[in-house]
This record gives C-alpha cells, structure tokens and sequence, in this order.
C-alpha cells in the first residue's frame, strides 16, 4: 500500500486533496502536520511545511509541492530537486494526477541508474559510455561514467 502524507496549511485545499486522493487504489492518505521524512511513499507539502524541513531534501522526488506560480518560489523548488510542482488554484485531480506521477517514479526498479540531468545552472550530465575497440562497452560494465556536457 502507498502512503500519501498531506500537509498543507490550507485546510480547505488539504480537505478537498484528501478526499480526491482516497479514489486511489491502493493508497492510505494521511493529514499530518509534520510529515515522516523516514517514511515510504509520497509528501505532498506546502512552502510553509517545506521551510520547516532540513536541507538538502532526501529523495527530493518523492516530494509534491503546492505553490503559488511565482518565480522565485519555482526556482527554489527546482534548485531543491522538486519536480513535481502544482499551483494552489490546479484542479485537485491535476495534484492527484503529480501524486500518481511520483508514486511512480518511486515504484520504478531503475530509479537509481544513471540518467540525464540537467541542473539549475544549466549543465547537463549524462551517463557517458566509453568505447572500447569492440564497440560502446554495456552499461552494466565498469565503463559507464557520468559526464557533463
């Protein structure tokens, strides 16, 4: 079963998200004032929760953050690692929609292997796969390294 922590300041939004989220098969919503950062499963969170937490965030990607669309408040999610973002006034299917997204990723068996990022400063690392004189080695082998672009 997949947890979802719900804490939001709003209580009316945190209401109408926890009722939106018990349609999910196989997912226990909880409304918590702080969350379980040693938990499993999905924190969906406010700026308020998020100023509460230490930095930097463990597992950024488990975390759904409802915002208002400004700027520095997007930039700050992004440099935090946070790539589920939805805005206060989305639909709470749209926030259920990032939940399901998260849940995901963090179900993915590959969610550790190595992959392409691109970072608030605007490199991007890729995993680079040296030749060998038979060809590109296996990305099993020890030849996969991470290279920046």
């Amino acid at each position: 079963m997949d947890t979802v922590q719900l804490s939001l300041h709003n209580i009316a939004l945190a209401s109408r998200l926890e009722k939106e989220l018990k349609q999910l098969p196989g997912s226990q919503v909880m409304l918590v004032k702080t969350p379980d950062l040693l938990g499993n499963g999905i924190i969906i969170l406010d700026e308020e929760t998020l100023d509460r937490l230490p930095m930097p965030l463990a597992d950024p990607q488990r975390f759904v953050l409802v915002t208002r669309n400004e700027t520095p408040k997007l930039k700050r999610a992004w440099e935090q690692g946070i790539v589920s973002v939805m805005f206060e006034h989305d639909p709470p299917h749209t926030v259920c929609l990032a939940t399901q997204a998260a849940l995901l990723r963090l179900q993915n068996p590959h969610r550790n292997s190595p992959r392409c990022v691109i970072t608030p400063k605007g490199a991007i690392t890729a995993p680079l796969i040296e030749r060998t004189a038979a060809g590109p080695a296996a990305p099993a082998s020890t030849g996969l390294k991470n290279q920046v672009i």
